[in-house]
């Protein structure tokens, strides 16, 4: 945060995907994610979550 005394609490996430073309037109994107939350001021986790999916896409 960047507020005039606030403690510093970081995070990241990152995500991945990848479009694979089955036939013309019809594309599944499987995608995976992570978000850590990392530490905060007091030094104790936050924990992390991760997520996986699929996005089905068939263009006419």
């Amino acid at each position: 945060m960047d507020v005039s005394g606030s403690d510093k609490d970081d995070a990241m996430s990152c995500y991945a995907r990848k479009m694979i073309n089955i036939s013309k037109g019809f594309l599944p994107v499987p995608e995976y994610g992570v978000v850590d939350n990392s530490d905060n001021a007091a030094g104790d986790g936050q924990g992390m979550d991760s997520c996986f999916g699929t996005q089905w896409q068939m263009n006419f």
